[in-house]
């Protein structure tokens, strides 16, 4: 009897050592998997929340490539396309009124790979140099966006819209005084002369008209004269010629595409 308890008590501490290396074998490939998920899901936070490696690739343009690495300093330029997160392809080619049309391809790798984009701007024939990069480099910041956005690096940007101010209008200075009558007046003259003839010639006019979205109505007189004398023989002889004239012009409309009108001359 004594030596079957002890074999039961020597089978039962068997079990429980065995119970508890399986225990901890199960622990320690639990922790291990924890853990690894735990540094995978940390070194992708962190490779998420890094600023993007950009390359740029304008052999086929225009594209001052200096001065866009002095001002995207906030983001990783790399020499390697293959290192990069973000290809910026730029091509441009001259467009009808002497300008350059510009093609800037977002070609996303790595992290962002499939996040692809195209921008499109243009420059004008009279844009300075500073114009025209400052262009493209505003059109690139734009491409960005989306793969800082994906960076978690959305508080690093700033949008700004420009300021309009509101145009305030005085309701008394509508009030057209004239009640959409509009005149004119004009002279003027000329003088040539010799020792023995001389020609003067004088011109006028008055003109005014009125113009609403029901009628329309205009008129304009003018007066001309022209005076030429020779002296032949110590003799004088002069000759004035006058011309004046009145016309006008009145028309009706009496819908939104069709009206009517007649036009008088009076000489």
């Amino acid at each position: 009897g004594r030596l079957f308890n002890v074999s039961v008590l020597h089978l039962s501490l068997f079990n429980y050592i065995c119970y508890m290396k399986y225990t901890m074998f199960v622990k320690y490939i639990l922790s291990t998997f924890l853990a690894f998920s735990f540094f995978a899901s940390l070194s992708q936070e962190l490779k998420t929340s890094s600023t993007p490696k950009i390359f740029f690739n304008c052999q086929q343009a225009r594209c001052y490539e200096d001065f866009l690495i002095v001002e995207l300093t906030y983001f990783d330029i790399v020499r390697d396309q293959q290192e990069a997160d973000v290809q910026i392809f730029i091509t441009d080619q001259t467009n009808a009124s002497g300008g350059r049309v510009y093609q800037v391809n977002f070609i996303g790798q790595h992290a962002f790979d499939k996040q692809d984009q195209l921008v499109e701007f243009a420059t004008k024939n009279d844009d300075t140099v500073d114009i025209q990069r400052n262009k493209i480099l505003k059109n690139i910041k734009r491409g960005l966006y989306q793969y800082v956005l994906a960076s978690n690096l959305g508080t690093d940007v700033v949008i700004d819209y420009p300021k309009i101010k509101p145009i305030i209008t005085d309701a008394n200075s509508q009030i057209d005084k004239w009640n959409n009558w509009i005149f004119g007046v004009g002279a003027d003259g000329r003088f040539e002369g010799e020792s023995n003839r001389k020609s003067i010639r004088t011109d006028g006019f008055f003109r005014g008209g009125r113009t609403t979205d029901e009628s329309k109505f205009s008129f304009n007189t003018y007066f001309n004269q022209r005076a030429n004398s020779v002296i032949v023989d110590s003799v004088e002889n002069k000759v004035v010629v006058n011309s004046y004239g009145f016309n006008t012009l009145y028309v009706k409309s009496f819908s939104k595409n069709w009206s009517i009108g007649g036009l008088g001359r009076v000489q």
